[in-house]
């Protein structure tokens, strides 16, 4: 309860969520699917196992988005409190505000805070961007 979620599908043929809101697939590119924590949804394999990730923030204190990218990459993000840019597979170069470039291979991590970044890159990339809410607090 309290908590935003955030799901994407990685690999695998798809999962599906079934829940008040109806029949719903996780993507597996582009803006992630969003549900509330205390919504009971039922996690449905489309053909076989998958591997998913989620962002879940406290939705009193955080707001989150997240993204998946599949190369090739060109996306801009815009100045967040605090932004994490993952390689997943391939490679991805983010070149952040005056700090200049930042090459990060699969498994790699880039934590930003309040600068803009491009990131490029030829794999896959998952971008969650977090503010807090006017109440602040920790996570």
């Amino acid at each position: 309860p309290g908590v935003e979620r955030s799901i994407l599908c990685l690999d695998g043929r798809g999962m599906r969520l079934d829940g008040p809101r109806g029949a719903r697939l996780v993507p597996h590119e582009g803006e992630a699917l969003v549900f509330q924590g205390e919504e009971p949804v039922r996690g449905l394999l489309v053909d076989g196992p998958v591997r998913d990730l989620n962002l879940m923030v406290r939705r009193d204190r955080w707001s989150g988005r997240l993204s998946l990218f599949r190369g090739p990459i060109a996306t801009r993000i815009e100045p967040a409190p605090l932004a994490v840019v993952h390689a997943l597979s391939g490679r991805a170069t983010a070149l952040v505000g005056p700090h200049g470039a930042h090459e990060l291979q699969a498994g790699e991590s880039l934590l930003v805070s309040d600068l803009p970044a491009e990131i490029a890159g030829d794999g896959v990339v998952a971008i969650a961007l977090v503010s807090g809410r006017a109440s602040g607090g920790s996570a």
